[in-house]
C-alpha cells in the first residue's frame, strides 16, 4: 500500500510541473570502475594510413580505474556540474516543452569542456498506452586550451515512440531514432561531422520499490573532411548496451545500479576502443 502511494504522490508531482512552476534538484554519490577512463586504444601496434604500422605510446592506451576519483589515473578525474531551467505547456493530449542548460565537465580539477544549449520537445499522448514525441536541440561546446580548436556547434533532432503494456511488471518499451550535425567553429571541418542514431529501451518492474531498464544504441558518423595527418575521412560505428536497476528505499532516496558496454569502430584505427564502466549510487532528490 505505501509503495502505491508513493507512486501516487509521483504522479501528482509530474502532472503539477505540466501547470505550475516546479524546481528539483540532487545529491548523489557513487562508487565504481571503468576499464578505459580515457578512451585508449587495447594495443599499441596500429596501422595508419600515410604513416603504416606504428606503435602508440602509453599515454594512448586504455587505463582502468576507479570511479569517480580515479586512484590509479588522477589526471582523469572528473568533475560534472550542470544547470538547468525552462517551462512547459499542457494543451489537452499535447506537452510543450522547452529547456535551457549548462554543463561543465572538469578533468584533473581543470576545466575541459563547457556545453550550453537550449531544446524543444513536443510530445503527443496517443492514448492511455502511448506517446510519441519530437525534440531540437543547440548545443555550443566550448573547450579549454590546447583543445579550442574542437569548438563546434551541434544541431540535433529526435523522433521518439514510448509504449506502456498491461501486465505485473508494468513494462514498458522505448524506440528512438536521431540526426544531428556538428559544424567546428575553428576553421577545422575534419573535426565536424554529420551522425545518424537508434536506441530502444526496455523497462520493468520486477518487485515493488524496484525498477528496471534494458537499453542498445547504434550511432553511425562521417566526419565532413579528411583528417589533417591521415589524409583520410573518418567514419565511426557507436554501440553500447546498457542497464539501469533503481531500488526505492524512501520517496526520496535511491540506490542505483548503474553498467554500460560501449563499443567504437572506425575505419581509422586511432580512433577505435572498447569502454566498460559499472557504478553503485546512492541519489537523494530534494523534493
Amino acid at each position: 500500500m505505501a509503495v502505491n502511494i508513493e507512486r501516487y504522490l509521483d504522479a501528482i508531482r509530474a502532472r503539477e510541473s505540466a501547470y505550475r512552476t516546479t524546481a528539483g534538484a540532487f545529491i548523489e554519490f557513487g562508487l565504481g570502475h571503468d576499464n578505459n577512463v580515457n578512451g585508449g586504444l587495447s594495443k599499441s601496434d596500429i596501422p595508419l594510413p600515410n604513416f603504416g604500422p606504428i606503435n602508440i605510446a602509453e599515454g594512448g592506451l586504455r587505463k582502468r580505474s576507479d570511479f569517480r576519483l580515479n586512484q590509479s589515473a588522477n589526471d582523469f578525474d572528473q568533475g560534472n556540474h550542470t544547470a538547468s531551467g525552462g517551462f512547459s505547456y499542457l494543451k489537452e493530449k499535447n506537452l510543450f516543452r522547452a529547456t535551457y542548460s549548462l554543463n561543465q565537465l572538469d578533468l584533473g580539477n581543470i576545466r575541459f569542456r563547457t556545453i550550453s544549449a537550449a531544446s524543444g520537445e513536443w510530445t503527443r499522448q496517443l492514448d492511455e498506452m502511448q506517446a510519441v514525441s519530437g525534440s531540437f536541440q543547440s548545443s555550443r561546446l566550448a573547450y579549454a586550451d590546447n583543445n579550442r580548436p574542437r569548438d563546434s556547434r551541434v544541431n540535433a533532432l529526435g523522433l521518439t515512440y514510448r509504449k506502456a503494456m498491461v501486465g505485473n511488471l508494468q513494462p514498458q518499451l522505448l524506440i528512438g531514432g536521431n540526426i544531428a550535425r556538428e559544424n567546428n567553429l575553428r576553421g577545422r571541418e575534419d573535426l565536424g561531422r554529420e551522425s545518424t542514431g537508434l536506441r530502444a529501451a526496455f523497462s520493468f518492474t520486477p518487485y515493488p520499490k524496484w525498477a528496471v531498464s534494458l537499453g542498445g544504441a547504434y550511432q553511425r558518423s562521417r566526419h565532413s573532411e579528411a583528417d589533417a595527418l591521415l589524409s583520410t575521412v573518418r567514419r565511426d560505428q557507436l554501440r553500447t548496451a546498457d542497464l539501469t536497476a533503481i531500488h526505492s528505499l524512501r520517496s526520496n532516496l535511491s540506490l542505483r545500479l548503474e553498467a554500460a558496454m560501449i563499443r567504437n569502430s572506425s575505419n581509422l584505427a586511432l580512433y577505435e576502443f572498447n569502454r566498460d564502466v559499472i557504478a553503485v549510487k546512492l541519489r537523494y532528490d530534494l523534493k
